[in-house]
């Protein structure tokens, strides 16, 4: 019986305490022999112990931890050294660690106005951010300073069109007191050589007359045969006082209107300043079109890879089968040769040239190589012996390409032998010799054409 009781009362290992150690130097219990492999082993890496093997593995490893305190001050900071132990010196005989020891750092400007202004950082609320830091007395003295500098500086706040437009707006208005008052220079001379031409008779006389296109109207009202002194008018009968009396003698009205005398005045006329310059094109039957690059379309997008009969005859209007209407460019109503079109694209300032050049200089190499081949030999010479079909139209290119490359340097060194020392002065550009083969033989064929 004694045994039974014995065996009821006695602990259950299970809930056994173990001791461990914390990093700050306290301790903490864990009932190791409940906990199962993930709880262990994070218990193995929370003390610095491996955390590999079995639960029993575990537990034991545990075990032997807890009942050895001397282990526990490798857990402590500044004992990574065994041989050395307990890191703990006079100056820091409680063990602090460094950043702890440190002094408070020196606040911020900034942090000393915060904390004056919201007290503790801690206990302030969620931080609000803007990117306006200033005070409310600070704004309102900008506003009030900027309040004054717009009444001193008007210009400053006026935008310049709308200063331009009240410019312009008085001019006209003084304009108009001229035109209408006779004071304008110009018109006095006119009314006074008027003056000596008979009097006829007007009733109620509107007169527009147009300045600087402008369309002023002016209303006058004169008894029938009956001079009219501008003095005398009553000012509700003019538009404008006037400020001083033009002629000595009254003006009587005539038949000559306003618009007559102004038109007597000598003018200038300063021609329009068109936007692009002004091009010509010569077709094959002497037609002379002249346009600018705005009556140009866009070059459209085309290709002749499956159809090189039909570029060649679209190529030169002076060819055999050349049909205008089948022109893919018309300016002005006239149908242009693919010929012509670098003419009518190259220097327009629009940059349109530049997409289409490299495609027009394939062309032009693919009509130069069949005009001067013929049909025949032209096919039979870009012959594709493997498919025993004509080349491709891109095949064609590259060999012409590759032609041009070997012809250009073949002329290139023909050239520099034959001029020798004087080569650079046929062959320079801007006190520098031209070096690309390419570039010499195309200077060699413009001098040919010339």
């Amino acid at each position: 019986m004694a045994a039974l009781l014995a065996a009821v009362i006695a602990p259950d290992a299970r809930e056994e305490e173990y001791t461990f150690p914390k990093k700050d130097g306290s301790t903490f219990k864990a009932k190791i022999m409940s906990m199962r492999v993930p709880e262990l082993k994070a218990l193995c890496g929370q003390v610095g112990q491996p955390h590999s093997g079995i639960k029993t593995v575990l537990q034991e490893r545990l075990k032997a931890y807890s009942s050895s305190p001397d282990l526990w001050k490798l857990l402590q900071p500044g004992a990574r050294r065994s041989h050395k132990g307990s890191h703990i010196c006079q100056d820091n005989p409680t063990g602090m660690s460094t950043a702890e020891k440190k002094p408070a750092k020196k606040k911020s400007a900034y942090t000393k106005h915060r904390e004056a202004l919201f007290g503790d950082s801690e206990d302030s609320g969620p931080i609000q951010w803007s990117k306006d830091m200033h005070m409310e007395q600070e704004k309102k003295e900008m506003l009030d300073w900027a309040a004054e500098m717009s009444k001193e500086f008007i210009d400053f706040q006026t935008p310049w069109e709308a200063v331009r437009e009240k410019k312009i707006e008085a001019q006209l208005s003084a304009i108009l007191d001229f035109v209408c008052t006779g004071y304008m220079p110009g018109v006095s001379e006119v009314l006074h050589a008027a003056s000596f031409q008979p009097p006829i008779t007007l009733g109620q006389v509107t007169t527009s007359t147009i300045v600087s296109g402008v369309d002023l109207q002016c209303q006058l009202i004169a008894a029938p045969s009956q001079q009219v002194n501008i003095e005398s008018l009553p000012m509700t009968t003019l538009p404008f006082k006037p400020s001083a009396p033009p002629l000595s003698a009254p003006v009587p009205f005539t038949n000559i209107s306003p618009v007559q005398s102004l038109q007597q005045l000598p003018l200038t006329i300063v021609p329009t300043k068109t936007s692009s310059p002004t091009k010509e094109i010569i077709l094959a039957n002497g037609t002379h079109i002249r346009f600018v690059s705005s009556d140009v379309p866009d070059p459209i997008l085309v290709s002749f890879s499956d159809d090189i009969p039909k570029l060649v005859r679209m190529w030169d209007d002076a060819a055999p089968g050349y049909i205008a209407n089948e022109c893919l460019l018309k300016i002005k109503g006239y149908g242009i040769p693919l010929r012509l079109w670098e003419q009518a694209y190259k220097y327009g300032g629009d940059g349109r040239w530049k997409g289409t050049k490299d495609k027009w200089g394939k062309w032009k190499f693919v009509v130069e190589a069949y005009n001067q081949l013929g049909k025949e030999a032209f096919w039979a010479k870009y012959h594709d012996t493997k498919t025993d079909k004509p080349m491709s139209y891109t095949a064609i290119v590259e060999s012409l390409r590759v032609e041009w490359k070997a012809n250009d340097a073949l002329v290139s060194a023909r050239l520099l032998s034959h001029f020798g020392d004087n080569f650079k002065d046929k062959f320079g550009y801007r006190g520098q010799q031209l070096v690309r083969p390419s570039a010499i033989a195309k200077r060699s064929r413009m001098l040919n054409d010339k």
